[in-house]
């Protein structure tokens, strides 16, 4: 599936406003106290000093007290699916199909594309989004959203993937070491 040839369907998507199904702002306090809440009860791992340093350097940063101020400030709406998961985004070579509303409602751009990018399903296609960025100009607030949204959604990612882990025997330690590196990764420096 090549997204990059997509872009005037993400571009419709992304920058409409649409109706307002819900209010996705609050949602943005709930996901940091969550994460916040995670961190904070995050078992620290013996043997694993990537995971134990991702681990650490997220709950510093999500403890930050200008976060919350910087996810709750308003940007322009759009509607969003406010669930990043490729599988939701049906490609059939000419035309992209959203499934599953089940989260949508009134979002930002900055969250939305931070969301797509960082959702665990793309984990394997992470280069790939690379060009879907590349499709949209970011004011440079935007940019600022964008890059706290990622970070905190990749932190969001680390902290979740033991508890799926346990329905899926076999995959945890790749998948963690690699989220754990690039939590690491995106909280060392700005990212697009």
């Amino acid at each position: 599936m090549d997204i990059g040839e997509s872009s005037t369907v993400w571009m419709l998507f992304l920058y409409g406003a649409g109706a307002v199904l819900g209010n996705l702002a609050a949602g943005y306090a709930t996901l940091l106290n969550q994460v916040r809440g995670w961190s904070l009860a995050a078992p620290c791992p013996h043997g694993d000093a990537v995971l134990s340093e991702a681990l650490a350097a997220g709950a510093d940063w999500v403890r930050r007290p200008t976060l919350e101020k910087s996810l709750m400030r308003p940007a322009p709406p759009v509607f969003g699916t406010g669930d990043g998961n490729l599988a939701n985004y049906l490609w059939d070579g000419s035309d992209l199909r959203l499934v599953d509303f089940e989260y949508s409602g009134r979002s930002d751009r900055a969250f939305e594309l931070a969301e797509v990018v960082e959702h665990i399903s793309v984990r394997a296609s992470r280069s790939g989004m690379t060009r879907v960025l590349e499709r949209f100009e970011l004011s440079a607030a935007e940019l600022r959203r964008f890059r706290e949204c990622r970070r905190l959604l990749a932190l969001y990612w680390l902290l979740r993937i033991p508890a799926h882990s346990q329905r899926r025997p076999g995959d945890r330690t790749d998948i963690l070491a690699e989220q754990a590196t690039w939590v690491l990764t995106l909280l060392s420096g700005p990212h697009r």
